[in-house]
């Protein structure tokens, strides 16, 4: 939920600004956020992850990581299934760039060299992915398990619990 997300990647809080200039800044973050989510759901193919490029033109990961383990961290006890399914293996080419506070990375104490970590920022996007596809199974096993007279209406939040419209989310099917 952007009431979640929104103070994170704001640092902390959303800041006060006039009506006008929130509610336009606001907008492109949603714009930006649901066309990601389109993307990635709906048209797979034209999904990429953006990364920062340094002067030699190669990909800075880290920022994205660092965005990414944000958005974890807000529901790392959901993420718990997929770090304890057969799965997780998905969440190699993110976690394989995850730095600690002082800077060096967190998971290889030093033994892989940045060649690897090259290659593995060119899987974050098939990981994405198959992240996306791992929590749509759940929420559709979730989904057949509500009871049939619990029906939403079109305008009516998702019975998956997405946040989204049922008729934008799993009406849409």
């Amino acid at each position: 939920m952007p009431s979640e997300w929104a103070p994170v990647l704001l640092g902390g809080e959303i800041p006060q600004l006039d009506d006008k200039i929130a509610r336009v800044s606001f907008n492109v973050l949603m714009s930006h956020f649901n066309d990601i989510l389109h993307r990635v759901q709906n048209k797979p193919d034209t999904y990429e992850p953006v990364f920062w490029r340094d002067p030699a033109g190669q990909d800075v990961v880290d920022n994205w990581v660092r965005g990414f383990i944000d958005g974890y961290r807000l529901r790392a006890g959901q993420w718990a299934e997929l770090i304890d399914h057969e799965d997780k293996k998905i969440l190699s080419p993110i976690f394989i760039h995850l730095r600690t506070e002082d800077g060096s990375y967190a998971l290889d104490g030093g033994r892989i060299d940045d060649d690897v970590r090259r290659i593995a920022a060119t899987h974050i996007r098939t990981a994405v992915l198959e992240i996306d596809r791992f929590w749509r199974q759940r929420r559709k096993r979730a989904i057949k398990q509500v009871r049939p007279d619990a029906k939403a209406g079109r305008n009516d939040p998702c019975t998956c619990g997405s946040g989204r419209k049922y008729k934008k989310c799993c009406g849409a099917n």
